[in-house]
């Protein structure tokens, strides 16, 4: 009795077989097919998350800084303009 006991994998593949053919388990961690699943969505893997958000917060930076360089300048001017107003 005990030779006719199926192991749970044993089991999963015998249903697959009949129930789920070209979506097995077997099928999904061949690597040809994870690197194509990897290819077509990128963002699954943690890294990339993780990159894609580092390049936000930089451009976020990047726009802050450019704003303020901008009021600086504009802030400059008008200092500018007023001491000039101020000389005359």
């Amino acid at each position: 009795m005990d030779e006719k006991l199926l192991k749970t994998h044993e089991l999963i593949e015998i249903i697959e077989r009949y129930y789920a053919k070209g979506n097995r388990l077997c099928d999904k961690l061949q690597e040809d097919n994870f690197t194509t699943y990897l290819k077509r969505n990128p963002m699954l893997l943690q890294v990339n998350r993780d990159i894609d958000a580092c390049k936000q917060r930089n451009a976020e930076r990047q726009k802050r800084i450019d704003e303020f360089q901008k009021q600086k300048e504009a802030a400059e001017a008008a200092e500018g303009d007023e001491a000039q107003a101020l000389s005359e």
